[in-house]
C-alpha cells in the first residue's frame, strides 16, 4: 500500500511538473520545441505559429528540415557540441516563405535520458531594421566622403583662382596705371591694346576654371595635348608687367615640347613656377627698375 501511495504520488509530481513545463511553453512569445537530435518530441503553439504548420504536423518530425539548407550543418554542430549561446538561423515556413530566427538550445534530463529545448524567436524585422541602419550608415560615409571631396575640390579650386586670377588683374591694374600716367597718345593706344588682351586672358582663363568645377563634379577632367612652350607664352603674357619692371631675362629648356594633362593645372603649375622665381629672385643678379618700363620693353611679350 506504501508503495502504490509513492507511484501515485510520483506520477502526480510528473504530471504536475508536465503541466507546468506546458503552461510555461504556452506562456512564451516564442517557439519551443523539444527534440531528440532533431526529431521533435514536443512544441508549443509559438512554434507552430512561426512556422505555420500544425501541432500534430510538427511532432515526430525532424525539425533540422525546418532550417533553410545553408543552416542545418551549423544547427547539427551546435547540437552535437551541446551549445548553448543564442545563434541566428533562417527558417523555411509551411508557405514557402522565409524567416530569420534566433535559436537557443540547452540539453535537459527528460524521461531518463537527454534531449534539446530549444527556443526559437523571430528576428527577421530586427534584421530588416539592422540591414537599413547599415544601409543609411553606407549612405552617411558616402555623403560625407563626397562632401569632403567636394570641400578638398573647393579649396583647390580657390588656390587655382586665386593663383591664375591674381597675375593678370595684377597686370591689367599696371597697365591701368601706365595708361593714367602717359600723355603720349601712341602709348595710350598701346596699353589700351595690351588691356583689351589681358581682359580677354582673364576671361578665358574664368572660363577654364568655370569649366574645371563642372567637371570635378566628376571624378575625370579631361586632359589634352598641351604644348609646354605655348603654356609658358601664355604665363609670360600674364606676368608680363613684373617680367618687366624686374627686367628678367627668362630661359626656357623642356625635355619633352608637350603633354596630355588637363590644361589650367598646366597653366597654374608653370604660373606658381614663374611667379615665385620672380619674387624669389637674387637681388644682386636683377635689380628692380623704379622707372616705368618703356612702351617696347611692355609690349614685346605680347606679341
Amino acid at each position: 500500500m506504501r508503495i502504490e501511495n509513492e507511484l501515485q504520488t510520483a506520477l502526480e509530481a510528473s504530471r504536475e511538473s508536465e503541466q507546468r513545463f506546458r503552461t510555461l511553453q504556452q506562456a512564451s512569445f516564442g517557439g519551443i520545441g523539444l527534440h531528440d537530435q532533431g526529431v521533435i518530441i514536443d512544441c508549443n503553439q509559438g512554434l507552430c505559429d512561426l512556422t505555420g504548420y500544425s501541432y500534430e504536423e510538427l511532432v515526430g518530425i525532424d525539425g533540422l528540415n525546418l532550417l533553410t539548407p545553408e543552416f542545418r550543418p551549423i544547427a547539427i554542430e551546435r547540437i552535437r557540441s551541446g551549445y548553448e549561446l543564442p545563434y541566428d538561423a533562417e527558417i523555411l515556413r509551411k508557405d514557402g516563405t522565409k524567416s530569420i530566427v534566433e535559436i537557443h538550445g540547452k540539453n535537459i534530463p527528460y524521461h531518463g535520458k537527454q534531449i534539446r529545448v530549444t527556443e526559437f524567436r523571430d528576428i527577421t524585422e530586427r534584421k530588416q531594421s539592422e540591414g537599413r541602419i547599415l544601409e543609411q550608415n553606407a549612405r552617411l560615409v558616402a555623403l560625407t566622403e563626397d562632401l569632403k571631396r567636394k570641400n578638398d575640390q573647393l579649396e583647390e579650386f580657390a588656390q587655382i583662382v586665386s593663383h591664375n586670377l591674381r597675375a593678370p588683374i595684377g597686370n591689367i591694374l599696371s597697365l591701368i596705371s601706365f595708361y593714367e600716367e602717359t600723355n603720349d597718345e601712341e602709348e595710350r593706344v598701346e596699353y589700351f591694346a595690351l588691356l583689351k588682351t589681358s581682359g580677354h586672358a582673364v576671361h578665358n582663363t574664368f572660363n577654364e576654371l568655370v569649366e574645371v568645377l563642372k567637371i570635378r563634379q566628376n571624378t575625370d577632367i579631361e586632359r589634352l595635348p598641351l604644348s609646354f612652350a605655348a603654356t609658358l607664352d601664355k604665363v609670360k603674357k600674364m606676368l608680363a608687367t613684373k617680367i618687366s619692371m624686374t627686367q628678367a631675362v627668362i630661359k626656357e629648356e623642356f625635355a619633352v615640347p608637350s603633354i596630355n594633362y588637363p590644361n589650367v593645372y598646366l597653366e597654374s603649375i608653370i604660373l606658381n613656377l614663374l611667379s615665385n622665381a620672380l619674387k624669389y629672385r637674387q637681388k644682386n643678379l636683377l635689380r628692380l627698375l623704379r622707372l616705368k618700363p618703356t612702351l617696347r620693353t611692355a609690349t614685346r611679350l605680347w606679341r
